[in-house]
């Protein structure tokens, strides 16, 4: 019998100072893996992937990578983050080093996340030095806004990315809204839908749409029902490639 573990992050996080911290990754860290916030109340309480900003994913380096990242803290609103991740996929080592790898991604995130505060906001600039999930091998560049209404138990929360690639550019956004303690004490209700980055196999950009109850049943243990659908159509053929699944998620802590 064969036994295989997989160490999936492997990184050091540490403050240098009260406006500064500073993460190393030796693998694991890319994206939005480097910023404060990803500002989406949905991102976390839905079960699909798609919860999260997905143009931090696509156009990204290789999350097998080494890099290092930056938060500062200019205020106990306004955060910059900046990152930086080497990639080593393929023909391409670890030996190489760093800083020559052949696929690098670099992230900058200004935030705006007052403790408390009506409104939660942020904007991105991410660079890849090599992608191919366009369908086009060559450098990406993402420029997104995230932003998030915060009124007491209600949120109202969306964002927007713009990818150019080589060849063509892309457009991909989400929205959402949801409701605290609906029902039970500590719950979490909502819904949110939207374009996804187009992937080099589509003709159009996918369409997803999830509604999730995030449901504490004790301290160690929350379920969240879900109900997803998505759309999505291939370049071959032109088939669309649509379907609703029904999804139960349960998180325990220790």
């Amino acid at each position: 019998m064969l036994f295989r573990s997989i160490v999936d992050d492997f990184y050091y996080k540490f403050p240098v100072s009260n406006s500064l911290t500073v993460a190393v990754a030796a693998k694991g860290f890319s994206g939005n893996d480097w910023v404060s916030s990803t500002i989406l109340p949905y991102d976390g309480p839905a079960v699909a992937d798609a919860s999260g900003a997905q143009f931090y994913d696509f156009g990204g380096s290789s999350s097998n990578g080494a890099g290092v990242g930056l938060n500062f803290s200019f205020s106990d609103s306004i955060v910059l983050d900046l990152g930086y991740t080497a990639g080593y996929t393929g023909a391409s080592t670890p030996s190489v080093g760093i800083f020559a790898a052949s696929n690098q991604s670099y992230i900058a995130q200004l935030n705006f996340i007052p403790k408390g505060g009506l409104i939660n906001a942020a904007a991105t600039y991410l660079h890849n030095d090599r992608s191919s999930q366009f369908g086009a091998a060559g450098a990406t560049d993402t420029f997104g806004g995230l932003v998030s209404f915060n009124f007491d138990k209600f949120f109202l929360a969306g964002h927007g990315a713009f990818t150019t690639f080589v060849g063509g550019d892309d457009f991909s956004w989400t929205v959402g809204a949801g409701v605290s303690d609906f029902g039970l004490a500590g719950s979490k209700l909502g819904v949110y839908g939207g374009q996804l980055p187009q992937a080099s196999n589509r003709s159009d950009n996918p369409f997803l749409v999830e509604g999730y109850y995030e449901i504490p049943f004790s301290k160690y243990l929350t379920v969240t029902p879900a109900v997803i659908y998505g759309d999505a159509k291939y370049k071959t053929g032109g088939t669309d490639n649509s379907a609703l699944w029904a999804a139960l998620r349960a998180t325990f802590k220790f």
